[in-house]
C-alpha cells in the first residue's frame, strides 16, 4: 500500500517514516511527501497514492479542502488524519468530508497504529471521543451549536479570526482576496449571530476550553 505523507513539519514526516519503517503493519510504504496541501489530488492521482496521512493545518489549502479536492476527483483513496486540531472541532468535519480516520497528535503511538490497521483492513477508526459526538449528533434533539452552521471555508475564517490574523493574512493563507475573507467575515458573523471579532474570539475560546463539547453533524459543506 502506497502512502503520501502531507504535514508541514519535516520532523513529523521524518518520525511518521520512521514509524512506518518498522514493519508494525506490513505493506505500507512511504511512496511521498507533501509540505502543503497544494496539488496533493494530483499527486495521489499521479503516483497511485492508497493512503494520505493528512494533517489539517497544511498551509497552501488546508487539509479539509484537500479532501474535498479528494472526492472531487473521485479518487477512492483512503485518508487518515493525523493532527493537532481538535476533534471537537473538526473530527465530525473530516469524516463527513472522507476521511476514514482521525487521531490527534497528542495520542499514544498505540492510537496511530490502531487506526492505521483498522484503515488498511477496510474499516473506518473512530475513536471514543468522536463516538460519543456521533452519537450526540444523531439525537432528533440536539442542538446545533453556532458554529454548526458554517461551511468548512467559513470556519476556516472564524477560526482565523479568532487567532488574531489581519485579513490581508488570512486572504493570502487561504489564497483569496481580502474582499473575499471580509464577506466570509459577513456571513459568518451573520450565522452565529454575533456582532464583532470579540464574540467570535471569546465563543472559539470556550468551544476550545469545554472537554467533549456536544454537537452535531454541519448541514453542509458549500462555500
Amino acid at each position: 500500500m502506497r502512502v503520501l505523507l502531507v504535514d508541514d513539519q519535516p520532523l513529523m514526516r521524518l518520525g511518521l517514516r520512521e514509524f512506518l519503517k518498522t514493519g508494525k503493519i506490513p505493506g505500507l510504504v512511504v511512496a511521498g511527501e507533501a509540505a502543503d496541501g497544494r496539488g496533493v489530488a494530483d499527486t495521489v492521482a499521479r503516483n497511485k497514492i492508497d493512503l494520505v496521512i493528512l494533517d489539517l493545518g497544511v498551509p497552501g489549502k488546508s487539509g479539509l479542502e484537500v479532501l474535498a479536492d479528494l472526492k472531487r476527483c473521485h479518487l477512492k483513496t483512503l485518508v487518515l488524519v493525523y493532527t493537532t486540531q481538535s476533534e471537537n472541532d473538526y473530527g465530525l468535519r473530516a469524516l463527513r468530508a472522507g476521511a476514514a480516520g482521525y487521531v490527534s497528535k497528542a495520542d499514544s503511538q498505540e492510537n496511530l497504529l490502531e487506526a492505521l490497521k483498522n484503515i488498511v483492513a477496510g474499516h473506518k477508526y473512530v475513536s471514543p471521543r468522536l463516538q460519543d459526538l456521533f452519537i450526540a449528533a444523531s439525537q432528533p434533539d440536539a442542538d446545533i451549536a453556532p458554529h454548526e452552521r458554517l461551511s468548512n471555508r467559513e470556519f476556516e475564517v472564524m477560526r482565523l479570526i479568532a487567532q488574531g490574523y489581519a485579513v490581508v493574512a488570512m486572504g493570502r493563507m487561504l489564497g483569496v482576496s481580502p474582499r473575499t475573507i471580509t464577506t466570509y467575515r459577513t456571513r459568518i458573523l451573520e450565522k452565529m449571530g454575533m456582532r464583532n471579532n470579540a464574540e467570535l474570539t471569546r465563543y472559539k475560546v470556550q468551544m476550545e476550553n469545554a472537554p467533549d463539547s456536544v454537537v452535531s453533524l454541519p448541514s453542509g459543506f458549500e462555500d
